[in-house]
């Protein structure tokens, strides 16, 4: 049997516990990508790059199934870092007993819910279908109103077709090349 583990061992200033993976069927928040972030620091030992990394790599997942755009992998990191530094700053100041550092605190944890939002800056252009553009909008509200649904099975047929016809225009170029 492996060591124990308290779960004062788990728990992180203003976060709570960390998880080993973000669930839901919503949009990430701000506290799930910073709660997979601790977990890999803190259990997996990864460095603070490592753990950045795959962090949004797992958040990448769930805007992919959601269909919405998203910024390059580096910038969505830098998101992270920052998100992280404004943690890293408040843990610093935890025992002042200021008004200002409580007010951080408080801004800080309010924030905490709400969408980690790596959208593409143009997404809602590039957005095609209306009800995703609606989703986005509505996760980008405080609490991230709305869910996933099952997979859409009208736009996977069209896709799959897509995908066919694409396969079947380039097998004619290569035996057209072929001749």
């Amino acid at each position: 049997m492996g060591p124990k583990t308290l779960r004062k061992d788990t728990e992180v200033f203003l976060l709570g516990h960390y998880e080993s993976q973000i669930v839901g069927i919503k949009l990430p928040s701000n506290k799930q990508v910073l709660s997979v972030l601790f977990y890999n620091l803190r259990e997996i030992k990864l460095s603070n790059a490592k753990s950045i990394s795959l962090a949004i790599r797992e958040t990448l997942v769930f805007w992919e199934k959601a269909r919405i755009p998203t910024r390059g992998q580096d910038k969505c990191e830098q998101k992270l870092k920052s998100l992280h530094n404004e943690w890293r700053e408040l843990q610093k100041s935890k025992t002042k007993k200021s008004e200002v550092a409580r007010k951080k605190e408080e801004k800080f944890v309010n924030e905490l819910e709400n969408l980690f939002d790596i959208s593409h800056a143009n997404a809602m252009e590039m957005i095609t279908i209306e009800q995703d553009k609606l989703f986005l909008t509505n996760q980008r509200q405080p609490g991230r109103v709305g869910c996933f649904g099952s997979v859409d099975m009208q736009a996977k047929r069209l896709e799959d077709k897509h995908v066919k016809k694409m396969e079947a225009v380039n097998q004619r170029k290569r035996k057209a090349q072929e001749d």
